[in-house]
């Protein structure tokens, strides 16, 4: 598809509540300058639009509590991207949680109904986080609603809330790639087997090219996968590179690994979308892995135009 301009989607929420923690995140990087980042890549013609998405408010009975407001956020991000899609406007959605990424991929979904194009089978998620985010509610030792959005994209747990969500579809395992991983429960590393999902692991030797090379093998595995979201959970970053968010942990990439990543999926993937989120200011050294988050998005949008 030739993109006519890119839409800014701005989810700043963190489990429902707007601006606190990583809900943060997203003007943050606005503020460090990723609008004029973007102008600055795009070919002379190409506009940037900033769009928030619809407010999320409690509603006693409708929306209620953690839960409810959240999944209200993945609607409005839904909402968003199908817009966005429909005015052949490239989506780059800035959220606090990972599990927006549920709410990017419906939103393509949808589109993809109304236009006739391009299958939901034929796309995957590539999935950059420290975490695995595959509990379930049945799992979940913590509670936390985030540290499921792996499981929400293949069905599993709030099935009714999840058929709310306008273009709401079940991936295979086969359509998660993750890249990163290396803090998660013995549940989830069972799960990433059983669901066989490709995986490149964490905990490689720093900005030696080894992240690039696994995930050049592993996205060749699925050939016929050739539409893609980008899911940047910026605590895939090593510590060594700054303090992501609360969860962030050792054993991560360096910038020079993810420019990396990132230029090779641009090469190889039709990137229908990307989704960046978990950058908390509060948190030590915070500034890195900003520049280093726009550096990526920077990256894929040459890439795309």
């Amino acid at each position: 598809m030739a993109y006519k301009s890119v839409t800014l989607i701005i989810s700043p929420y963190h489990v429902g509540l707007k601006n606190i923690r990583v809900g943060q995140g997203p003007q943050t990087l606005l503020d460090a300058g990723l609008v004029k980042v973007i102008k600055n890549a795009l070919p002379v013609g190409i506009d940037v639009h900033v769009k928030e998405i619809e407010s999320v408010v409690s509603v006693p009975t409708k929306v209620e509590g953690d839960i409810g407001r959240s999944f209200a956020v993945l609607r409005n991000i839904s909402s968003a991207v199908h817009q966005a899609a429909k005015e052949k406007s490239w989506p780059l959605v800035l959220g606090g949680n990972c599990m927006g990424v549920v709410g990017v991929y419906a939103g393509l979904n949808s589109q993809t109904v109304d236009d006739g194009h391009g299958s939901r089978a034929s796309r995957e998620v590539i999935w950059f986080d420290a975490h695995a985010d595959l509990e379930t509610s049945e799992t979940t030792v913590s509670g936390y609603l985030d540290g499921m959005g792996g499981s929400m994209l293949m069905g599993e747990g709030f099935g009714t809330l999840l058929r709310d969500i306008p273009g709401y579809g079940v991936i295979d395992g086969r359509q998660l790639l993750s890249v990163g991983f290396r803090d998660l429960s013995e549940f989830e590393r069972k799960k990433i087997k059983e669901r066989k999902i490709r995986t490149v692991w964490g905990e490689k030797p720093l900005d030696c090219g080894q992240y690039a090379q696994d995930l050049r093998k592993r996205l060749a595995e699925e050939t016929d996968l050739t539409g893609a979201i980008l899911h940047l959970d910026v605590d895939v970053l090593d510590t060594s590179v700054g303090q992501a968010n609360e969860f962030a942990v050792p054993g991560g990439l360096g910038v020079k690994d993810l420019v990396e990543c990132v230029e090779l999926i641009g090469d190889l993937k039709k990137v229908e979308a990307m989704h960046l989120a978990s950058l908390n200011p509060d948190c030590n050294e915070w500034q890195n892995v900003a520049k280093a988050a726009i550096q990526a998005i920077e990256c894929m949008v040459k890439k795309i135009f």
